[in-house]
C-alpha cells in the first residue's frame, strides 16, 4: 500500500500536464498511525475539531521540519511541542511548510500536498468516539481540499484494512471515500522489483534469475506486499543497505533459504499476531480455510462462526486477520 501511494505520487508529479497555468509544486508525506505517528489517548480530549487540527499539525511538522534532520521521534517531538500544541493548528504548520517552500515556487505557482495515511484503521480502533474522530480529522483535511488556503492544497490518500469503516464513517457528509482495488503483486510484478534491485547496482540477470530458491521465496510471499518487503529486508538488511553485498556473495556464499522462510515468517508473524489469533479462534480459522480451499463467493456482511459468537468478513479485514480479493467482475469476495 506504501509503494502504491508512493508512485502514484511519482506518476502525477511526472506525467501532470495542466491545462492552463503553472503545474503545482509538489511534496509527499507519508504518516504511518501504526507505529512512528501512533495516535495517543491525550491527544482526543476536549474540543474534537481542535485537538483534529493539532492531530495533523503536530505530525506534518514533525515530518517536514524534523524527520530526518534531528535525532528525535514523533513521541519524543509531540511531549515536548505539547505545553505549545495551539501554534501547532494545520493552517499554521501549512502557512510554515508554504513560506519554506516558497523560494522553489514560481510566481503563480500552487503548494499541492499528497498525504499518505497509513494503517489508517488505527484511528478508528478500540475507541468509542473512533468514527466521529475519524470524521472530523477527515473534515479537516478536506477543507484544505477545497481552497481554505488558496495557493495550499491536499490530496488525502488513505492506506489500511477497514474501508468499509472509513466509507460509513464518512456518510452523509460533505466528504465521501471512495476505495481502490489494490490487486495482490503477481509473480511477475515481484521478479520485476527483483530486478530492479539487482540492475541499480550493475547486476545482470544472470547472476539471481538461476536461483530457483529465490523464485520460490518471491512465489511464497503470496504477493503480500508486507511479506515481500520483509523478505527483501531479510535478503538486503535493513533500509536495503547491503544489496551490492548479496549479490556479489550469491556465488560464494549459498544462502539457507529455509532460514530465511523462517525469519520472514516470524517477522510477519510479530506483525500480525497471527499464531496468536489462530490457536485462540480454531473454529473461524477452519472455516476462513475451508472457503479459501473451495473457493466460495463470501459477502463483506457474511458472519463466521468464532466459538460461541460470530465474526464478519469485514471486521476480520478490518483487524489484519484477512485479506479480501474481489472475484473479477462481481461484487463478492
Amino acid at each position: 500500500k506504501t509503494r502504491y501511494g508512493v508512485e502514484l505520487f511519482n506518476c502525477l508529479d511526472e506525467e501532470w500536464k495542466t491545462s492552463r497555468g503553472k503545474k503545482p509544486h509538489m511534496l509527499y508525506m507519508l504518516l504511518d498511525f501504526s507505529s512512528g505517528y501512533a495516535l495517543d489517548e491525550y491527544e482526543i480530549q476536549g474540543d474534537m475539531k481542535i485537538a483534529s487540527e493539532i492531530i495533523f499539525g503536530l505530525r506534518l511538522a514533525y515530518y517536514f521540519f524534523v524527520n530526518e534532520k534531528y535525532v528525535w521521534s514523533f513521541a519524543m517531538f509531540s511531549t515536548k511541542a505539547n505545553e505549545y500544541k495551539h501554534i501547532f493548528k494545520l493552517d499554521n504548520v501549512l502557512a510554515h511548510i508554504y513560506s519554506h517552500e516558497h523560494k522553489r515556487l514560481q510566481p503563480g505557482q500552487h503548494l499541492f500536498i499528497f498525504l499518505q495515511i497509513d494503517e489508517f484503521q488505527f484511528i478508528l480502533k478500540d475507541r468509542k468516539e473512533r468514527a466521529e474522530l475519524f470524521k472530523q480529522l477527515m473534515y479537516v483535511l478536506g477543507y484544505h481540499m477545497t481552497g481554505k488556503i488558496p495557493n495550499i492544497f491536499i490530496q488525502t490518500l488513505l492506506s489500511g484494512t477497514a474501508p468499509q469503516d472509513a466509507i460509513r464513517a464518512m456518510e452523509p457528509s460533505t466528504y465521501s471515500c471512495e476505495p481502490l482495488d489494490l490487486p495482490l503483486l503477481s509473480l511477475e510484478s515481484r521478479l520485476d522489483i527483483m530486478r530492479e534491485f539487482a540492475t541499480n547496482h550493475d547486476v545482470s540477470d544472470c547472476v539471481w534469475v538461476p536461483k530457483i530458491w529465490i523464485h520460490q521465496l518471491l512465489l511464497d510471499t503470496g504477493g503480500l506486499p508486507r511479506a515481500l518487503e520483509y523478505l527483501f529486508t531479510e535478503l538486503f538488511g535493513q533500509k536495503f543497505t547491503n544489496i551490492k553485498e548479496f549479490f556479489e556473495n550469491l556465488e560464494k556464499r549459498i544462502p539457507i533459504p529455509s532460514t530465511i522462510y523462517a525469519n520472514v515468517t516470524n517477522d510477519i508473524n510479530k506483525a500480525y499476531k497471527i499464531k496468536a489469533y489462530a490457536r485462540n479462534h480454531k473454529i473461524l480459522i477452519y472455516e476462513l480455510i475451508y472457503r479459501n480451499i473451495m473457493v466460495i463467493e463470501s459477502d463483506m456482511s457474511d458472519e463466521l462462526q468464532d466459538g460461541n459468537s460470530t465474526e464478519k468478513l469485514e471486521h476480520l479485514e478490518r483487524d489484519r486477520h484477512l485479506i479480501l480479493r474481489k472475484l473479477e467482475g462481481k461484487i463478492k469476495f
